[in-house]
């Protein structure tokens, strides 16, 4: 719900979430076996379930678990005296990403001032990591 969030900084992507609840196929279908069947009534339970998965998972993998993705990695060799930062980035992202989930009031406010340098850093990372894959 992008309503009301100018001030959103970044929106995290996750390409196999991209529908809404109106559009989730996997609540008009059943197993059967192993076959899949049309299930005789929608199923909205179904949407919770695996919206509070997916949730869960990416809270996992900002928080440094790479056990639940299948589209992050975690190669990049870092100096030990860098470990620190990289815990306290890790940490930061975990809280952000929760706070703007759960609607609450970020603790920290934004400095307009570090809008453009902060994208150039995550353009560059886009750019660096481009030929990263999974």
């Amino acid at each position: 719900d992008a309503k009301n969030h100018n001030g959103t900084f970044l929106a995290p992507l996750d390409l196999d979430m991209s529908f809404t609840q109106d559009n989730f196929i996997f609540s008009h279908y059943v197993m059967d076996g192993k076959k899949i069947k049309k299930a005789a009534k929608k199923d909205d339970g179904k949407w919770s379930t695996y919206l509070k998965q997916e949730v869960t998972g990416f809270l996992k993998t900002l928080s440094g678990d790479m056990g639940g993705s299948t589209g992050v990695t975690n190669v990049s060799p870092l100096p030990k005296n860098m470990l620190p930062l990289k815990i306290a980035l890790r940490d930061v992202m975990a809280k952000a990403f929760w706070t703007a989930y759960s609607k609450e009031k970020p603790e920290i406010e934004v400095d307009p001032k570090l809008r453009a340098p902060a994208y150039a850093l995550l353009k560059m990372a886009l750019i660096m990591t481009s030929k990263c894959i999974a």
